[in-house]
């Protein structure tokens, strides 16, 4: 098993404090960073989560190629992890997991059922 980096939890729907996601954010954000540096890994793989924005911004800043999985529950629209990550052009590759799905997203890939 590989090295494992705790970031930070983002509020949730019992606790939607702005002020504690954007410091979330920002946390994730530079630890990403730092343990990109240091690992230089060869991509950023994020499976369907919030941390998803902070973690590619950060792998663009040390030039890794970033691949999105959509959740296996996004069924027939995408997250909004998912839209915000197309909207902003933060993967390389975005993969679904229903063919329903990527017919209504032009671009994404197919990928196996996880």
């Amino acid at each position: 098993m590989g090295e494992c980096h705790l970031v930070p939890s983002f509020p949730t729907v019992t606790n939607p404090s702005k002020i504690n996601a954007i410091k979330a954010v920002w946390r994730t954000f530079v630890l990403a960073r730092r343990v990109m540096r240091v690992t230089q890994p060869d991509m950023a793989v994020v499976v369907g989560c919030s941390h998803a924005v902070p973690v590619f911004v950060a792998a663009r800043t040390v030039g890794l190629s970033t691949v999105f999985v959509e959740s296996i529950t996004r069924s027939d629209q995408l997250s909004m992890t998912g839209r915000l990550v197309r909207a902003l052009r933060l993967a390389d590759l975005f993969i679904v997991q229903w063919p329903e799905l990527q017919r209504r997203n032009v671009g994404t890939q197919l990928g196996s059922i996880l």
